[in-house]
């Protein structure tokens, strides 16, 4: 049995325009449909078990729309147009990307470290400049997530953290694998002298054999160092 749940935008795959889509369940599973009049149809799952995704809707948010755009109208929102006239929303979370090195090699990885194809390490006041148009574009109070690869691989983070604060940025959480504040409770202290809010932390299970699989090593012991170190830092 099928039961059709809602409708959406989604992409196409091939050719990466705008699409129509429909979000169905079938056996618990909730599927997203989507058909593009070039290049057919898909049916894509994103949810496993049907009555808790719905029950997730309970806690929606009434969107904010943003009071400051960095662009005018854009045909092609939400492809390629910043905050643009047409956002119904303001940024919630402020991605900054500070590398693409990673100290994992990782079979899977979000972000294609080590793997992409170019090096992008950008220094201070480049950074700088990606802080300055969070700060130009959202309303207080504003959250920046330090994003990579992985960011502890700069030894400099700590420097960014406090300019990012000094900046008048109030949140910030550092996106990070664990390893090196497992590994260096002394750069772990300094990011949190410097002003770190939180760890957005990588944590697969409880099981090494799970992080075989997902990181290529044997992780669970560190993960519990990193989090025994961020409990006594505090």
């Amino acid at each position: 049995m099928t039961e059709e749940i809602g409708t959406t935008d989604a992409l196409c795959p091939e050719c990466l325009k705008t699409i129509p889509a429909k979000k169905i369940v079938e056996n618990d599973e909730v599927y997203i449909v989507k058909t593009c009049p070039e290049h057919g149809t898909w049916k894509v799952k994103i949810w496993s078990g049907a009555e808790h995704y719905k029950y997730l809707y309970e806690f929606a948010a009434v969107p904010k729309t943003p009071t400051k755009r960095a662009v005018g109208a854009i045909k092609d929102c939400p492809h390629d147009c910043g905050l643009c006239s047409r956002h119904l929303q303001h940024s919630c979370v402020n991605v900054v990307e500070v590398t693409n090195h990673c100290n994992l090699n990782c079979p899977v990885c979000f972000a294609t470290a080590n793997g992409c194809g170019y090096d992008f390490h950008p220094d201070k006041e480049t950074i700088r400049g990606m802080f300055q148009t969070v700060v130009d574009f959202v309303d207080s109070p504003r959250c920046v997530q330090i994003s990579g690869g992985e960011p502890t691989i700069r030894d400099d983070l700590p420097e960014l953290v406090k300019m990012a604060k000094d900046m008048g940025i109030e949140h910030i959480e550092v996106n990070t694998n664990g390893v090196r504040i497992a590994n260096e409770p002394e750069y772990l202290k300094a990011l949190a002298d410097a002003g770190v809010d939180d760890f957005y932390f990588q944590f697969d299970g409880t099981d090494d054999a799970i992080y075989m699989k997902t990181r290529g090593k044997p992780l669970f012991e560190l993960k519990q160092m990193a989090i025994k170190n961020c409990s006594e830092v505090g």
